[in-house]
């Protein structure tokens, strides 16, 4: 899931000019003309989303292994649907090398400790993976489990600002959340009041490969020392890098919150050990940034837009009844949505579902990464069933409703139209040529306005 690019925050550390702006400061590359990611990449005179400093935090120095204490958030019945298993695995194999100075620890986000003091409390790292979304009064809160066969229930959630003091009186160092969401202001600031040194969030959705390529590099350079400045940078250009070969672009979604006065979050004693990892780590980030320096211009021509994730930003989700004269209405929306400026990727969800996945599984899969979701109502069969899942679980994704001119909702679907995420009234049409004016001056804008309502702002 993500939103459109509202310009992203960055504080230019070396400008004295800038010493009295506050942290909302906001450079616009759309308004600028490029030059992005020199900015973001190859600049080390910036520092991302650098707070004024926090005097409660003081950071000593280290040494030995430090915890690194990985929740992850599993499905309804112990089913692994966003992988966070895979995710530590990797996570775990790729920090072998620093293993004497990085120790991750796994915790699953739905038992009763692994939120709590006992995992999550006194560790360096906190790494949370799952999805992060917000009720209706704009609250943050983290998913410890994914309900398939109910609503979310209080058990089910834990308010960010529930989890916050325990990680800011246990001593964590750093907040990681490669979570949907996760980066928003709503999610972060409730770790930032608490006194957490720096927070890594994800604005909008994000590819899990992507994350773990990220928090490698990441926390490979912060555990021997190097600023968060050093392992920020190498950890973007890592992504943006290995990225292009799948065509992911997700490099420019993790927001880095940093409220510290120090800029080394893991200070170690200078030992012959600690310098030989140190000069390793720098001198891969060389060579990862003279082999981008060509992709980093042909980037800079680029709206910071077109570069986040394509899945995620442009998806739209078109569900109805896939049969006879009902087929050729959704294949309408399709056509409309590929030709639209906005370059949307439509997908109709055929019910070829993936294997080892369960329809309403694969269903939350495709909600999931999409910006919005339209819905035709009309001689309605599985719709219902569909429609549920998405509009309970994901409350940041807007659904709109469309139905033809003498079709009638199903009987249950007025509990959904009180949800904050749906379009209300249902947008009616009468033949395709009308559905296609409706999508230009209804259906698209309505789901743009909603898609600002229902996700805070970063």
């Amino acid at each position: 899931m993500s939103r459109p690019h509202r310009g992203l925050r960055i504080r230019l550390a070396t400008d004295p000019s800038l010493s009295d702006l506050p942290w909302e400061y906001v450079y616009r590359p759309d308004l600028t003309g490029g030059g992005i990611s020199g900015f973001l990449l190859l600049d080390p005179s910036i520092s991302l989303v650098r707070h004024a400093a926090d005097a409660r935090i003081r950071l000593r120095p280290i040494e030995g292994s430090q915890r690194l204490a990985f929740a992850g958030t599993l499905w309804e019945g112990n089913k692994d649907g966003w992988e966070v298993w895979k995710e530590f695995d990797l996570l775990r194999e790729a920090l072998k090398p620093v293993a004497r100075f990085i120790r991750p620890e796994f915790a699953v986000a739905g038992h009763a400790k692994a939120l709590a003091a006992g995992h999550a409390g006194q560790a360096a790292i906190f790494h949370y993976a799952g999805h992060c979304d917000f009720d209706a009064t704009g609250r943050a809160y983290l998913l410890r489990e994914l309900p398939v066969s109910r609503a979310i229930l209080p058990e089910d959630i834990l308010y960010l600002d529930a989890l916050a003091p325990i990680l800011g009186e246990g001593g964590t160092r750093l907040a990681v959340m490669s979570a949907c969401n996760s980066g928003y202001w709503a999610a972060v600031k409730p770790l930032l009041d608490a006194g957490v040194p720096a927070v890594v969030g994800v604005n909008g959705g994000v590819a899990s490969v992507s994350t773990i390529e990220f928090c490698k590099k990441l926390y490979e350079s912060l555990s021997v020392g190097l600023t968060l400045d050093e392992a920020v940078g190498r950890a973007r250009l890592h992504v943006m890098e290995w990225g292009r070969r799948l065509e992911l672009f997700d490099w420019g979604l993790y927001m880095v919150h940093m409220p510290s006065p120090q800029a080394t979050l893991f200070p170690r004693a200078a030992t012959k050990i600690v310098a030989t990892h140190q000069k390793y780590i720098r001198e891969d980030h060389a060579v990862t940034i003279g082999s981008s320096l060509r992709l980093a211009k042909e980037i800079d021509g680029m709206n910071f837009g077109e570069i986040m994730s394509e899945l995620s930003k442009r998806r739209v989700l078109i569900l109805g009844r896939f049969t006879g004269r009902r087929l050729a209405v959704l294949k309408g929306i399709k056509a409309y949505l590929e030709k639209h400026p906005n370059r949307y990727i439509p997908e109709l969800f055929t019910f070829r579902k993936p294997d080892s996945r369960d329809l309403i599984e694969a269903i939350i899969g495709f909600a999931a990464l999409s910006r919005f979701v339209v819905a035709d109502l009309s001689e309605p069969k599985s719709v219902q069933s569909e429609l549920e899942p998405i509009v309970r679980y994901f409350q940041s994704v807007p659904v709109v409703p469309v139905i033809n001119r003498t079709g009638k909702e199903y009987a249950t679907f007025s509990r959904l139209l009180r949800s904050a995420n749906v379009v209300k009234p249902t947008v009616r049409y009468r033949n395709l040529d009308d559905l296609e004016e409706k999508l230009k001056n209804q259906v698209v804008p309505l789901a743009e306005k909603k898609l600002l309502e229902v996700r805070p702002p970063a």
